[in-house]
């Protein structure tokens, strides 16, 4: 199998290159132009794709095997997402009534979903005596579409009779098997699979995470070692191996991490490596060797956002002189850093000090993105027992005060300025902000969904404590945080 993806990469590499020259040089024949569509296909390359199909159109426009893989393009760049028809498809197999074949079979049967699904695979499996690669590659994906995944499981002997190579129908139902994480079935086919292609690493390592999904841990150990070893030579390899072992064999983070040095130049680039080693120190509870393996990086590559976002994530201390260097030398900043997508994830995990860096220096480059993460601004300030700087910040934006008048996302931000003016003595401004909403979230509350209502509730129990306790009960607002938020 390597010798022939080997040989269609060379004759898909000798196409791209042809691309350079005039159309009336290039020279394919009707087979290799169809190796070359598929092999396209497999690199998600639809350039080339249609190009292949131009260039067939010149020299081969009576072609069969041209004109299905014309319809199979349709299919699969103007498919619809209701998943009912797919119209620049839906008129091309209309144009050509009379095509007749097992991909222009499939492709009307996905453009007009049967009835009865399983008979209507069993009737195309009757039409032809047997099926290429591609043929095999489309049937299984039908059946799929089609609900009928556990059917090409119970009748897998049945399509081998029909594959002409058995490996393309194994590969692409072990491929279905590994989405809907049917280890049982995926054990079976990396079995047979390795039978057929014992040095294929992703083969080892589709055994690998079948036998970890199915609790094997004695022989996952023994097929990390040979995925291991074959992974050194595979290109993208060793990524795969740690996602399957962080993912499914946390039994196998320290193999995995000894295995890593040897497996860096399968990686895609240093920075992939790093952020796959400091994960692994990470799952094996080392968080400072994690967050030191991304500083290291940083230290050579200051403006990469992916290592930035990953050392936030990673560590909750010792970021912000990264950080600063990050925003220094990154002129966008806070678009490659995700910012809102970051900042929530932060926020999931508690690390209120990188969240407050990072809106900080967010601040300094203009406003936050918007007003919900105003909020989460505050709230980590608020965590952090930091009512100066809220007090500094809703005294001082006007974005604030907008967000003060809107029902869903207000509350939660009136309580912590509140208590924050509270907190730094300011007990008259705070009563007077409350006052001066109280009205507006009481008319609210009887059309409110019920998580509002309960935040409007919390909200009046906290008027009503500002009503009933005086600024002379210091004692009492110094320990007050009803909510024991910023009490962690």
């Amino acid at each position: 199998m390597d010798e022939e993806a080997n040989s269609r990469k060379e004759l898909y590499d000798r196409f791209r290159q042809s691309l350079h020259q005039p159309l009336a040089e290039r020279f394919f024949d009707e087979d290799e132009l169809v190796e070359i569509y598929d092999y396209a296909g497999d690199v998600s390359d639809d350039y080339v794709q249609l190009e292949v199909l131009l260039c067939g159109a010149r020299l081969y426009p009576e072609s069969m095997q041209l004109a299905e893989r014309k319809g199979l393009l349709y299919l699969d760049t103007t498919e619809d997402y209701s998943n009912e028809r797919t119209e620049a498809a839906a008129d091309y197999v209309a144009d050509n009534p009379d095509a007749s074949s097992a991909l222009f079979d499939i492709i009307r049967l996905q453009i007009d979903r049967p009835q009865n699904p399983e008979e209507a695979l069993v009737y195309l499996l009757n039409q032809y005596e047997n099926f290429g690669d591609e043929e095999v590659i489309r049937f299984v994906q039908l059946g799929v579409d089609l609900g009928c995944y556990k059917w090409l499981v119970d009748h897998l002997d049945l399509l081998k009779g029909k594959a002409q190579y058995t490996h393309a129908l194994l590969f692409e139902l072990a491929r279905e098997a590994d989405a809907c994480e049917d280890y049982k079935t995926l054990q079976v086919l990396a079995d047979e699979l390795i039978e057929i292609e014992p040095f294929s690493s992703m083969y080892w390592m589709y055994l690998l995470r079948a036998q970890a999904g199915l609790g094997l841990e004695a022989e996952a150990r023994s097929t990390f070692d040979y995925a291991k070893a074959l992974a050194v030579n595979t290109p993208g390899a060793g990524q795969a191996l740690a996602q399957i072992v962080y993912e499914h064999a946390p039994y196998l983070v320290n193999d995995m991490l000894q295995a890593l040095p040897d497996l860096k130049e399968t990686f895609d680039d240093e920075y992939i490596y790093v952020e796959v080693r400091s994960a692994m120190l990470s799952r094996n509870h080392a968080q400072n060797q994690a967050a030191k393996a991304l500083k290291d990086y940083l230290d050579v590559h200051p403006d990469e956002a992916r290592a930035m976002t990953q050392l936030l994530l990673c560590s909750p201390y010792g970021c912000k002189p990264y950080l600063e260097r990050y925003f220094a030398t990154n002129p966008n900043a806070v678009l490659e850093l995700n910012f809102d997508v970051t900042l929530n994830t932060l926020r999931m995990h508690n690390m209120w000090e990188n969240m407050c860096d990072m809106c900080e220096l967010c601040l300094a480059c203009g406003p936050l993105p918007d007003d919900q993460e105003w909020i989460i601004f505050v709230e980590a300030l608020f965590a952090l027992q930091r009512y100066d700087r809220i007090v500094e910040l809703c005294d001082n934006n006007n974005v604030v005060e907008q967000i003060l008048q809107t029902s869903a996302t207000a509350m939660c931000l009136v309580y912590m300025y509140a208590l924050s003016l509270i907190k730094c003595g300011h007990y008259d401004r705070a009563e007077g902000l409350v006052d001066r909403l109280r009205p507006l979230y009481e008319s609210l509350a009887p059309e409110a969904p019920i998580l509002y209502r309960m935040a409007i509730r919390a909200f009046l129990i906290f008027a009503d404590k500002l009503k009933a306790h005086p600024s002379s009960d210091k004692l009492f607002w110094d320990y007050f945080d009803f909510l024991s938020f910023s009490k962690f």
